[in-house]
C-alpha cells in the first residue's frame, strides 16, 4: 500500500511540471499573452495603453520582464519561440536619448517584440531573462506589430553530479586583499568587522603572484570563483592602486575603445572572452552575466598611513547617529539647441531623485543649481559654484553628496550659456562656458571630521584610479565614493526613473541606500535593475558602458544605518520666514511621557505643537514643559516653527519620563535643523532684488489668511504670528520701493 502511494505521488509531481525528455534533454514549454496590458484598439489602431503596473521602456512602450527559473542541476542549452503576431497602426513620438559621436549610433536599431537578454545566476538561483514588448513599431513609426500571445520552448541538459560547497553554519566572509605589510596595521579594522559578525580573511598579494604572468587580477578572480561559495564571501576590499591590483580591461563598444572596471572581481560566473576574440567583457558576444556574486570596494593607495586613515574614518562614520542629510549639486547637462535637443538640467534630475527616494526615509536636502547665464535652472536652494560647494559641505555636514556635472579626471565643471550671439533663442556652439565647481583643491578647504558617501555623476572622475578626483576624495574626505572610470552616459531630458541612463542608476542607488543597504549592495542592485529594464537595442553599447564604468572606492560594507534610539526626528532644512515641521517619533511602545523642551529662540520661533492628548506650557521663550497621555501611535508629538535666523540648531528634550517613571531618558537631541538665509530680505517676496509692485500683488493674494488656510504664505507673514493682517501690511509698506541689489 505504501509503495503504491509513493509511486502515485512521484507520478503526480512529474505530471505537474510541463516538460518532456528527449535524448537526455529536458524540454519545457512556457505560455504568455498580452491580456494583462489592457491595450485599447479602435479600427485596428492602438489608441491607448492602460498599464499602471508595468514599466514603460524605449519610446514609452510598455514591457514586462520574464524570468524563467530552473534547477541548479540543469544546464540551459537554447530556446525557441512560437509567436502569434498581428500588424497594427500606431503613432509613437520619437524621443531623444543620449549624446554620442560614434558611427554606430542608429545602425543597431532593430525592435523586436521579444528580446532574449541572457542566461544568468544570482544568489544560487538560475534563470533566463526575456523582455516582452506586446507592441513594437517599424522605423516609419506608423506601422506596428502586436504580439498577442507566444510560447517559449526551452531545452535543458541534466547535470547528474552537482555539489554545493556552501556551509550554512559559517558566518559570511569579509575578504581583504592587499600587500602583506598592511595586514598587522589594520588589525583595528579587521577586529571591528569580526565584532559585526563577519569571518574576516586577509589574503596578501604575494599569494597571487605567478611565473606565467597571467595577471594578478585574473589570479584573484580565479581564487574568488573557486572559493566564494565555500567561504561564503560577501564583501571584498581590494587595497592597492591600478598597478598593484589591475582592473579589468573590457570592451563594451564594437570599436577598439575599452574601459577599465572592477566589475569582474564581483561577477564570477562569466567567461570573459567566451567568443575567444581577445576582446574581454563584450556584453552580448561574451554572454556576460550582470548579476554579481560578491560586493566589491577598493582603497586605491597602498600607503599604510592613508589606508589607516580611510578605514578609521569609515568606522567613525558608521558610529554617527546624525546621517540624514543630502547635498545635491546639479549642473546643466545641455541647453535647448533645436526641437530635437531639449534642455537637460542635472538639478531637476537630482530633485526628482531626492523627492522620490531619500525624502521617504526622513532625509533633508540642499540642492545647488545653475543660476548664471542666458537660461538657468528653475530648481535649487542656492547657486552652484566652487565656493558654495565647499561652504555647504562644511556647514551642512551632509552624509551623502550626489552631483551631476561635466567631469574630468581631476575635476567637475558646470556649464553656463554665456550669451545668445545670434539672438535665435537656441543654444549654439561657442556660446557656452565651463566653470569649475569641484576639484582636488576643494578638499584643502573641506573639514573631514564629518565624512560623506559621494556619488560623482560625471564622466572620468575615477579615470586613472589612483590619480583621479575619486581617489582624492577617498584619501581625504569620503567613506564611500562611487564614480566613473570613463565616459558615463546621461539621458537627455531625463525626468523619471523610467528614462534610463546613468541617472536611473543614481536613482535606484539612492533608493536602496536610503533604506539602509550598503553602498556596494545599493550599486549592485541598481545596476541589476538598470540592466533588466533599460537595455534597449538603440545605443546599447553606451547603455552597457554605464554598468562597467561606475565603481566604488572605500569599504563596500559602509551604509547609513544608525543605532536605534528611543526617539528619532526628521531632518529639516528651511529658509528664514519659512514654516517647517519637526516630528518626534517613538521607536518604543509607551503609554505616556513627561518632560521639557529647549531650543534657541534666536533662530526659530514656535508657531504651535501638535499631537494627541498633548498638554504644554511655555515657561519662557525657548523652554516648554509638556505631557502626553494615551499614546496610541509611534508619534510623540510634532512642533511647527518659523525659520527666524540663518544657522544650525538642535531641539533638546530634557528628563523624559516614560510610563510614569518606568523608562527615563535624561537627554535627547533632534537631528540638526538648518536655517538658510534668503538672497534678499523677506519683504522682497519674489526675491528679485526689489520690494515693488509684483511683491504687493503676491502679498495681496494672502492678505487675511492664516496658518492652515490654502492662501496662507509664511513668506508674507513678516511678524511670524500665523496670520497675515494689518500688522504685516504696515511692515510691508515701510519697505516698499527698497532696492536690495548692490546695496
Amino acid at each position: 500500500g505504501l509503495k503504491k502511494i509513493f509511486f502515485i505521488t512521484i507520478i503526480l509531481i512529474l505530471l505537474s511540471t510541463n516538460f518532456v525528455f528527449a535524448k537526455d534533454e529536458i524540454i519545457r514549454n512556457y505560455k504568455f499573452d498580452s491580456s494583462e496590458f489592457n491595450l485599447i484598439f479602435e479600427n485596428n489602431k492602438l489608441i491607448d495603453i492602460n498599464n499602471d503596473i508595468y514599466e514603460k521602456g524605449e519610446f514609452g512602450l510598455p514591457y514586462k520582464n520574464i524570468k524563467i527559473f530552473y534547477e541548479s542541476n540543469l544546464e540551459f542549452i537554447d530556446y525557441e519561440i512560437k509567436e502569434n503576431k498581428k500588424e497594427i497602426l500606431i503613432n509613437i513620438k520619437r524621443e531623444p536619448e543620449t549624446l554620442t559621436n560614434t558611427s554606430y549610433y542608429r545602425t543597431e536599431k532593430l525592435m523586436e517584440n521579444l528580446q532574449f537578454l541572457g542566461n544568468f545566476k544570482k544568489g544560487g538561483k538560475n534563470f533566463i531573462l526575456f523582455k516582452y514588448y506586446p507592441v513594437i513599431f517599424s522605423e516609419n513609426f506608423s506601422q506596428g506589430a502586436l504580439l498577442k500571445n507566444f510560447e517559449i520552448i526551452v531545452r535543458f541538459k541534466p547535470e547528474y553530479f552537482t555539489y554545493n560547497y556552501e556551509n550554512s553554519s559559517q558566518n559570511e566572509t569579509y575578504l581583504i586583499i592587499g600587500k602583506k605589510e598592511i595586514e598587522t596595521s589594520i588589525k583595528f579594522f579587521t577586529d571591528y568587522k569580526k565584532n559585526k559578525g563577519f569571518n574576516v580573511v586577509y589574503k596578501p598579494l604575494n599569494d597571487f603572484y605567478d611565473s606565467l604572468n597571467l595577471g594578478i587580477n585574473y589570479k584573484i578572480r580565479s581564487f574568488l570563483t573557486e572559493n566564494y561559495q565555500k567561504l561564503k564571501i560577501k564583501y571584498l576590499l581590494l587595497i592597492g592602486d591600478e598597478k598593484d591590483i589591475p582592473p579589468f580591461k573590457v570592451f563594451t563598444y564594437p570599436t577598439d575603445d575599452f574601459v577599465y572596471s572592477d566589475f569582474f572581481f564581483g561577477e564570477l560566473t562569466s567567461n570573459l572572452d567566451y567568443d575567444k576574440d581577445k576582446r574581454e567583457g563584450e556584453p552580448e558576444d561574451d554572454k556576460i552575466d550582470f548579476y554579481s556574486e560578491i560586493m566589491v570596494g577598493r582603497i586605491p593607495p597602498s600607503d599604510i598611513n592613508k589606508v589607516i586613515n580611510i578605514l578609521q574614518r569609515s568606522i567613525d562614520f558608521e558610529k554617527f547617529n546624525d546621517k540624514n542629510r543630502v547635498l545635491s549639486a546639479g549642473a546643466i547637462w545641455n541647453f535647448e539647441e533645436n526641437i530635437l535637443m531639449p534642455l537637460t538640467d542635472g538639478a531637476e534630475s537630482l530633485k526628482i531623485i531626492f523627492d522620490e527616494t531619500f525624502i521617504k526615509s526622513g532625509f533633508s536636502n540642499i540642492l545647488l543649481s545653475e543660476k548664471e547665464g542666458v537660461k538657468f535652472s528653475n530648481f535649487g536652494d542656492d547657486k552652484l559654484d566652487y565656493d558654495n560647494f565647499i561652504k555647504y559641505t562644511n556647514e551642512y555636514k551632509p552624509s551623502v553628496i550626489l552631483w551631476q556635472g561635466h567631469g574630468y579626471i581631476d575635476s567637475t565643471f558646470r556649464k553656463i550659456w554665456l550669451n545668445d550671439l545670434n539672438m535665435n533663442n537656441y543654444f549654439d556652439e561657442g556660446e557656452d562656458k565651463q566653470i569649475l565647481f569641484v576639484d582636488k583643491n576643494s578638499l584643502s578647504s573641506i573639514k573631514n571630521q564629518y565624512s560623506s558617501i559621494v556619488f560623482m555623476g560625471s564622466c572620468d572622475n575615477m579615470k586613472g584610479y589612483s590619480n583621479s578626483l575619486a581617489s582624492d576624495f577617498i584619501n581625504n574626505y569620503g567613506v564611500g565614493v562611487i564614480a566613473a572610470t570613463d565616459t558615463s552616459w546621461y539621458g537627455i531630458e531625463w525626468n523619471s526613473l523610467n528614462s534610463g541612463w546613468f541617472q536611473s542608476i543614481m536613482y535606484e542607488f539612492s533608493e536602496y541606500l536610503s533604506k539602509g543597504e550598503t553602498v556596494s549592495s545599493s550599486l549592485s542592485k541598481s545596476k541589476e535593475y538598470y540592466f533588466e529594464n533599460f537595455m534597449y537595442p538603440s545605443q546599447k553599447y553606451e547603455r552597457y558602458a554605464n554598468i562597467y564604468v561606475f565603481n566604488i572606492f572605500g569599504d563596500p560594507e559602509i551604509s547609513l544605518k544608525m543605532e536605534k534610539k528611543y526617539i528619532s526626528t526628521n531632518s529639516v532644512t528651511a529658509k528664514t520666514n519659512e514654516i517647517f515641521k519637526i516630528d518626534f517619533n517613538l521607536n518604543i511602545k509607551v503609554n505616556n511621557a513627561r518632560g521639557s523642551i529647549e531650543y534657541d529662540p534666536e533662530y526659530i520661533k514656535l508657531l504651535k505643537m501638535d499631537g494627541n492628548e498633548i498638554n504644554y506650557s511655555i515657561v519662557v521663550d525657548g523652554k516648554i514643559i509638556f505631557k502626553v497621555d494615551n499614546i496610541k501611535s509611534d508619534k510623540l508629538f510634532s512642533m511647527i516653527f518659523f525659520g527666524k535666523k540663518e544657522g544650525e540648531i538642535n531641539i533638546k528634550l530634557i528628563n523624559i519620563n516614560f510610563n510614569n517613571g518606568e523608562i527615563i531618558l535624561e537627554n535627547f537631541e533632534s537631528d540638526k535643523i538648518f536655517i538658510l538665509k534668503r538672497n534678499y530680505p523677506v519683504w522682497d517676496i519674489n526675491q528679485d532684488g526689489i520690494c515693488y509692485v509684483e511683491d504687493f500683488i503676491e502679498f495681496s493674494k494672502t492678505f487675511g489668511s492664516y496658518f492652515g488656510n490654502e492662501n496662507y504664505n509664511s513668506f508674507c507673514d513678516f511678524n511670524m504670528d500665523g496670520k497675515i493682517d494689518g500688522l504685516d501690511l504696515i511692515d510691508f509698506s515701510i519697505h516698499f520701493g527698497e532696492n536690495y541689489k548692490g546695496g
